[in-house]
């Protein structure tokens, strides 16, 4: 079971219907005891200052071992909802828990498929075969977009539960 323990300026944003039911959705293929803390931090200076770590302006929020970050995450509200953000940093918080080892974006694709943040129509830009979308990097142009469609072809390819599975 997944014990979320978050903080109250959080979990006052957070829808209580479409969380829970995402969460239970996502507890049915990460089968394991974690306990995940959200916290929130006013800003990235606060953030980089805390952690000695440098990171991009447009970092809404982190995920260090099973402890979420959301980093003034007001200013993302209007592109996703808390709900989004917060899922999609859980998803990285349980790989983390288990240390699993997998290409960068399927880290990042698994989280953008469990928040529902996978634009699909973004499909034109899928000129790169699988083993190159493998080597890109958060510096890459369409770094999230190809990640997104890379694991719905990896989801395509092997199923959700296979994936999930080699994830377990």
């Amino acid at each position: 079971m997944i014990n979320l323990i978050v903080d109250t300026e959080i979990s006052a944003l957070l829808d209580p219907n479409w969380f829970c039911n995402k969460l239970e959705y996502i507890e049915s293929y990460f089968r394991f005891d974690v306990e995940v803390r959200i916290v929130s931090i006013s800003s990235l200076v606060e953030f980089t200052e805390m952690f000695k770590v440098d990171c991009p302006e447009w970092v809404v929020a982190a995920t260090i071992g099973t402890n979420v970050y959301l980093i003034n995450h007001v200013q993302w509200m209007g592109k996703y909802s808390v709900e989004q953000i917060v899922i999609h940093e859980l998803i990285h918080a349980l790989v983390n828990y288990r240390s699993i080892q997998m290409p960068l974006p399927l880290y990042e694709g698994l989280a953008l498929y469990f928040a529902d943040q996978i634009d699909t129509q973004f499909n034109n830009v899928m000129n790169l075969d699988m083993n190159e979308i493998e080597c890109l990097s958060y510096k890459d142009a369409y770094f999230y977009e190809y990640a997104g469609l890379y694991t719905l072809r990896k989801i395509e390819n092997d199923g959700l539960d296979g994936l999930i599975r080699l994830l377990n």
